[in-house]
């Protein structure tokens, strides 16, 4: 059975910080594309495997990353940590 996942570490993060996408894919035939803010990849399968791979992003607002391959999809939300203000 086809299986894409990707991952985001943190989740969480203050505008303008980075978070470290990952994937990876197995059993899959042809390519997958990987697609998000910041990234934007085709990556095609090796023996029916894409690689675990990672890149760091930079997050400026909410963002979604996801993992394309044909009979396997994932994504991840990366969200922004709320600006708290001192009265």
């Amino acid at each position: 059975t086809p299986a894409a996942t990707i991952s985001a570490s943190p989740t969480r993060v203050r505008s303008g910080s980075n978070s470290t996408i990952t994937w990876s894919a197995e059993n899959v035939q042809g390519s997958c594309t990987i697609s998000g803010p910041g990234v934007n990849q085709t990556v095609p399968s090796t023996a029916c495997a894409v690689p675990s791979t990672s890149v760091t992003a930079t997050i400026s607002a909410q963002s979604v990353y996801q993992i394309s391959c044909t009979g396997a999809t994932d994504s991840v939300v990366v969200n922004l940590l709320p600006l708290i203000e001192e009265f």
